[in-house]
């Protein structure tokens, strides 16, 4: 009896030590439980939240593409009228659009711009430049001068075509593609001019104001058709 009794002695402390740490983990358990439970639900709620945002994105982006759309089938309602298109105009079936005004041949001291349409989509535009005068300029290099900015340096094809005419005076001309930069710069346009550098001599092509209003009409028929 005595046995027994010592023996139960020492299994007691045990025995509420084992049950002090058994609560001590339960504790520890349900609050696990409870973080994970609380980042499960917020979780849920963060995805529905982003799930509500697209939804709100996409409506407002489909709003603004209808709206869009419109505008850009509003200027070419406006602006058609007055471009010629060129069918086929690079053997691909793409087609070229210009201003009904822009010079027609080579004999003009002049700056127009022109835009390449494929599958109803723009694609490039270009700023057209041509010389016309006694003497060859021999062109290598050209200038866009935009009001009182900065001169901008326009690309140049390796050769610059040219002609003598049947007066002996003399053509020459090229194409060079604009981009996006450029082109917001002449919409905001007052002055426009191209400086052409040749060998030996410069020439100075200062655009009329219809001239600079062709240019920037040109630009936003370019953008409706989504340039």
């Amino acid at each position: 009896m005595k046995r027994l009794i010592i023996i139960i002695a020492l299994a007691v402390p045990c025995l509420f030590s084992s049950c002090g740490e058994s609560a001590k983990q339960k504790q520890e358990r349900e609050a696990a439980e409870a973080q994970h439970r609380a980042d499960s639900i917020a979780k849920v709620e963060a995805e529905k939240a982003e799930l509500e945002q697209h939804r709100l994105d996409s409506i407002k982006s489909a709003e603004k593409r209808a709206a869009r759309l419109a505008a850009d089938s509003t200027v070419r309602a406006e602006l058609l009228p007055e471009f010629s298109e060129e069918l086929n105009a690079d053997s691909s079936g793409a087609s070229l659009y210009a201003v009904k005004s822009a010079p027609k041949g080579h004999r003009h001291n002049t700056a127009f711009l022109s835009f390449r349409v494929d599958n109803g989509t723009a694609r490039e535009i270009f700023l057209n430049v041509g010389y016309f005068g006694n003497d060859w300029l021999y062109i290598k290099r050209a200038s866009l001068l935009i009001d009182n900015d900065e001169p901008i340096d326009i690309s140049m094809p390796n050769e610059v075509p040219s002609n003598v005419n049947s007066d002996a005076t003399c053509s020459e001309w090229f194409t060079s593609e604009l981009y996006s930069n450029t082109l917001e710069k002449l919409l905001d346009a007052k002055s426009i001019s191209i400086k052409l550098f040749g060998d030996e001599k410069e020439k100075l092509i200062k655009l009329s104001p219809k001239q600079v209003a062709d240019m920037q009409k040109t630009i936003r028929l370019y953008q409706a058709f989504g340039g």
